[in-house]
């Protein structure tokens, strides 16, 4: 049981990391288009971050996430429900970025 508590725990971690990590490019590529050139993210106004954060390519990744589930629990049937929202989100994910969901 703590062996399915664990991987459905590291599946939700790896999603919102892959999320992440999906927001930061999508938010690099606007900083891009808006500037004219690659950008350091370092470099970009922390006004203009949060101008880019509210864009439609950012705030379509929203729907790909999950709430997380801070407790243990020993219920099978509710960590197979948890296993099986991560693999759908990371599928629907998939399909997004490879669209070209990141386009500015």
């Amino acid at each position: 049981m703590t062996r399915l508590w664990n991987a459905v725990s590291f599946a939700e971690a790896q999603l919102q990391g892959l999320l992440g990590t999906a927001k930061t490019e999508a938010v690099k590529a606007l900083a891009s288009a808006h500037y004219g050139w690659d950008i350091p993210f370092s470099k970009v106004p922390s006004d203009m971050r949060k101008e880019f954060a509210l864009h439609v390519s950012v705030v379509s990744l929203k729907r790909f996430t999950i709430a997380r589930h801070p407790g243990k629990t020993d219920n099978v049937e509710q960590l197979k429900d948890r296993l099986q929202l991560v693999g759908s989100k990371l599928v629907e994910l998939r399909e997004h970025l490879t669209e070209g969901g990141l386009r500015a």
